[in-house]
């Protein structure tokens, strides 16, 4: 494949126009995540009983990725002309990195939250409230997006291999790592979390023993069962684990690549069609919550059928959601 170059011309990137049919194939995966991530927004907002802390998570986590895949839609736009403004550029690039970068935090955030909610079920839902919730959310979004503005100083380029506006990881700018590393950092945080809360898990399983004792008190039986409450943390810890794994499975390639060629090596992916199929496996995965809720969490499933179907005609009740 011949390389392609891009040029800086009157404050916009001219480069050779994006194949049409891949530029369908990107409009049509960002308006997709677009739509499910409003279908998700709109559940919850409908659905009272998954307005409790997972929930809020779930609502933020939903408003990113329609953020992400609208702004990815205007950069799509963009390109089927083979120019992009530099200054539009500059503000698309700070605005999917915050959003992402936002993401990852959270994801650290939820994974503690589980963790929490495990090593202290009896005091849970006095230390963790909703609106102790949202200060974090605020304060993490808020903090995320400010770490971007470095990029706005001549930190960018435009990635001709996958047609989009990205950070120079070539640039051997501090800031690049810093950032690079605070992404390992976020990845780390979360592992170190979830083997906490695989021994947690582990330790509590060994104790569920319940000593049932017959009417007559002659006979004692141990039946080794989960009680209730026990069951839903562990589905929604499962939950969890799904949304997170989609999301890195998802970006994993791609961050390889800038890693090992870019990040390191300081030289350009070679390889195009390898970083467009990266580019589709990350907007495939804006969508894919969409189904994780559906298919791990029954008030979200019954706040789906309600709202979205108009098949369950009861009211949505109180029950405790999977998430929590």
């Amino acid at each position: 494949m011949p390389k392609m170059t891009v040029s800086l011309i009157n404050g916009s990137y001219l480069f050779e126009p994006s194949p049409i049919g891949l530029s369908i194939v990107f409009i049509a995966l960002d308006f997709i995540g677009v739509l499910s991530n409003l279908c998700i927004i709109y559940i919850i907002t409908r659905t009272r009983p998954l307005w409790s802390t997972s929930g809020h998570y779930m609502f933020v986590i939903s408003l990113l990725d329609c953020l992400t895949c609208w702004n990815f839609i205007a950069v799509d736009l963009q390109v089927l002309d083979g120019e992009i403004n530099v200054y539009l550029c500059t503000f698309n690039c700070c605005l999917s990195y915050g959003l992402i970068y936002s993401r990852m935090w959270i994801f650290v955030c939820m994974s503690v939250d589980r963790a929490v909610m495990l090593r202290y079920p009896l005091r849970y839902a006095t230390i963790v409230t909703t609106k102790a919730t949202k200060v974090v959310l605020g304060i993490v979004c808020t903090c995320s997006m400010a770490t971007m503005v470095p990029i706005a100083l001549q930190l960018i380029m435009f990635r001709e291999d996958g047609y989009m506006c990205d950070l120079n990881y070539t640039s051997h700018s501090p800031y690049i790592y810093v950032f690079m590393a605070s992404c390992t950092m976020c990845i780390g945080l979360i592992i170190l979390t979830y083997i906490n809360i695989f021994l947690m898990v582990r330790t509590q399983q060994k104790k569920i023993n319940v000593i049932v004792v017959e009417k007559d008190n002659s006979i004692i039986q141990t039946h080794h069962r989960k009680n209730t409450d026990f069951k839903l943390k562990i589905k929604a810890i499962r939950m969890l684990l799904f949304v997170i794994g989609t999301f890195y499975l998802a970006w994993g390639p791609f961050l390889s690549l800038i890693i090992f060629y870019e990040f390191i090596s300081k030289q350009n992916i070679g390889n195009h069609h390898l970083t467009r199929l990266c580019f589709i496996m990350m907007r495939v995965s804006f969508s894919m919550n969409f189904f994780i809720y559906l298919f791990t969490d029954r008030v979200y499933k019954k706040g789906f059928k309600r709202y979205m179907l108009y098949l369950d005609k009861n009211k949505v009740q109180g029950i405790g959601s999977n998430s929590d």
